[in-house]
């Protein structure tokens, strides 16, 4: 993927009206283009995919906004796009509209992006099936994604291997990599890897949930900072596992097909970067 590839987020008026903003020298829109621009669709399914013309409707838009990729989200409220043994798919769907997708933006020559997003909002169907695939918070409460590392690991790298086998997709791309948590799944690994059980944390930065603080393990009052190293070391690990299979798979079924990411930052990107080709730099949109 270029370096240079801009992301038009979602909504196609703001993002035309933002490329306008940007071409002031000039009343054509296209005099603002960057060599690559990727529009970044379908967070949530709706009924527009029952549509004849959607697929058609889709590509022509990424021509209109000069968009040379398009990412399109395969879990959208939990419904697959296309009939999948791991997720139901959108109700009253009669046809195959992922193939008709990637066959009309490869018509238009726009590269397509098989995506997946882990927050909840984005796979309400597949989490009222699934309540114990959801991230637990060091609390015990309910976390706002999947848990990658749990249950849900499974469905999502078959779903990865059904599409990769399928379909003529130019790239994989994982939006959020939550692979570490609390939830049993988590604690149980963690207890089998480190021989002693995850620690009680009062907050997990690699969660998302602050700067660390006291932790308590059972009745002692531990090294904060040692512990929320020895958590981040766990989460890190499952990373490159879960990186490793996908890579094994696109090497397996389709090689050549990108394999992009979303939040890995810092020294993760170099620790992932035997199996990944792009990143996607959300912190600086």
């Amino acid at each position: 993927m270029r370096s240079s590839t801009t992301i038009l987020v979602e909504t196609p008026l703001l993002v035309a009206k933002n490329r306008k903003q940007d071409a002031r020298a000039t009343s054509d829109v296209r005099a603002a283009t960057p060599p690559g621009i990727a529009y970044l669709s379908s967070f949530f399914a709706t009924d527009e995919y029952l549509a004849p013309d959607f697929a058609e409707r889709k590509a022509r838009l990424c021509t209109d906004l000069g968009a040379t990729e398009v990412f399109f989200f395969l879990h959208a409220r939990g419904y697959a796009p296309y009939p999948s043994r791991y997720m139901p798919s959108f109700p009253h769907l009669r046809e195959d509209l992922l193939q008709k997708l990637i066959e009309a933006h490869h018509r238009a020559g726009v590269r397509f992006f098989a995506c997946w997003c882990a927050v909840n909002d984005f796979a309400e169907a597949w989490i009222n099936r699934h309540p114990d695939w959801v991230q637990v918070n060091p609390d015990g409460s309910k976390g706002i994604c999947l848990c990658y590392h749990g249950p849900a690991r499974a469905a999502i790298l078959g779903q990865v291997r059904e599409v990769l086998a399928r379909y003529a997709v130019d790239a994989i791309y994982l939006d959020q990599l939550p692979v570490a948590c609390f939830c049993e799944a988590c604690r149980a690994d963690y207890k089998a890897r480190r021989g002693q059980p995850m620690p009680k944390v009062a907050s997990a930065p690699w969660l998302g949930h602050g700067a660390p603080v006291r932790i308590e393990s059972g009745e002692r009052i531990q090294d904060d900072a040692a512990m929320v190293r020895e958590l981040e070391s766990f989460s890190e690990e499952n990373l490159v596992a879960f990186l490793r299979d996908v890579r094994a798979l696109i090497n397996e079924l389709r090689p050549g097909t990108l394999l992009l990411v979303n939040k890995v930052w810092g020294h993760r990107c170099a620790t992932v970067r035997t199996y990944v080709d792009g990143y996607l730099p959300e912190v600086l949109w």
